[in-house]
């Protein structure tokens, strides 16, 4: 009697477990394997399909970077005298080509320098007009030959006090001709301006920065490279940047690597240049970014987006295009990874037909199936 009260219980114990154990498998949803999707679905998804091809990912690099202004294309405006500023002409973000006046500054040196070139141009004049007459009435033995040496002299005398006068006029950022105690200040590159401190009825010193103009239509990319890593990037290497707190991706190209080697931080600066017609890159933002090498020795395999791989069950996939809205998932082992390309060691098969955008949405679509939702 207890031997089959014991067999008896053991029956029912293994009947709970068995029950558990089905429960258990009830409540994890299966993940299917393909998804099923309408021509509408498709197109709105974003889904293209493209066959695997073989290549080769070239060597990458990840270094930290900051965003700076073209030196070749900034300018900072500042006074070239003490006076008064009396009038602005820019605002920030306003686009100025080279030559632009941006302010006008009232100043007595100004007045000055100005009376100077016009008095040392009309002595040059007149000490030219007296060395010709002197050399005419020499022709007709009215004059001597030391009257002539004398007139030469003066007039090289006027001839370079009136170009010292010019040169003073042209530092000052003055035009010939122009009179009177007002100076414009001018941009010296076309940009926009960025910064503008000049208010009217400030007086402003010597050196003193007004404004501040550049091109925000491309920029530099400045990337720290670390020693143990700069072995084979050269000029005209593509580079994908990421800006800090935004996971958008810019290009930009590689145009010089320093020779000078920072003693503390052990990098050498690499300088990049980075389009920016969109604007949405600003000088001083901080970068990660990925030299893209020029490998010769790199190893070949099907390359890929690397959105094109997606995290399926825990395991790296792609999905396969077969009838007409048909995706299979397909395990895939990622080899390498280079900027936004992948290289896969085997898994997909050299024309087999992938799915190369889209693939998020479709896994999305795994998980709504495996939950039980609508393939809609």
């Amino acid at each position: 009697m207890i031997l089959l009260l014991a067999l008896v219980g053991c029956s029912f114990l293994d009947h709970d477990k068995d029950a558990d154990a089905h429960a258990a498998d009830a409540a994890v949803p299966v993940q299917p394997k393909e998804v099923v999707l309408d021509p509408d679905a498709v197109a709105k998804a974003g889904i293209t399909v493209a066959p695997a091809v073989v290549g080769q990912l070239p060597r990458t690099v990840e270094v930290p970077g900051t965003l700076a202004l073209d030196p070749t294309r900034e300018a900072r405006v500042t006074a070239p005298v003490e006076g008064q500023v009396v009038r602005i002409l820019a605002k920030v973000g306003d686009t100025v080509a080279a030559g632009t006046s941006l302010a006008i500054l009232r100043s007595t040196e100004v007045a000055d320098a100005r009376a100077a070139a016009s008095a040392s141009d009309a002595h040059r004049l007149a000490a030219l007009a007296r060395r010709d007459r002197i050399q005419l009435l020499l022709a007709d033995g009215v004059s001597s030959q030391a009257q002539l040496l004398d007139a030469q002299a003066e007039y090289a005398d006027a001839d370079g006090a009136a170009t010292a006068a010019a040169e003073k006029l042209a530092l000052y950022g003055l035009h010939p001709g122009e009179h009177g105690p007002d100076a414009p200040l001018r941009s010296l590159v076309g940009g926009e301006v960025l910064e503008a401190t000049a208010t009217v009825g400030s007086t402003v010193a010597p050196e003193e920065a007004l404004f501040h103009v550049g091109t925000l239509e491309s920029l530099i990319l400045l990337l720290a490279v670390p020693d143990a890593q700069l072995d084979g990037i050269e000029k005209g290497d593509a580079v994908r940047f990421t800006i800090a707190g935004s996971s958008e991706s810019f290009p930009a190209t590689v145009d010089a690597v320093g020779s000078w080697l920072d003693a503390a931080s052990r990098t050498v600066n690499v300088r990049a240049v980075a389009a920016n017609p969109a604007r949405h890159l600003r000088p001083n933002q901080f970068a990660t970014a990925t030299i893209v090498l020029n490998d010769a020795d790199a190893e070949s395999g099907v390359i890929l987006p690397a959105d094109a791989v997606q995290s399926i069950d825990g395991h790296d996939a792609v999905f396969i295009a077969g009838d007409a809205g048909h995706f299979a998932v397909h395990p895939v082992d990622v080899d390498a990874r280079a900027g936004d390309r992948v290289r896969l060691e085997p898994g997909v098969e050299a024309g087999e037909s992938v799915v190369v955008t889209g693939a998020f949405a479709l896994k999305g679509q795994l998980v709504k199936g495996a939950a039980g939702g609508d393939d809609d």
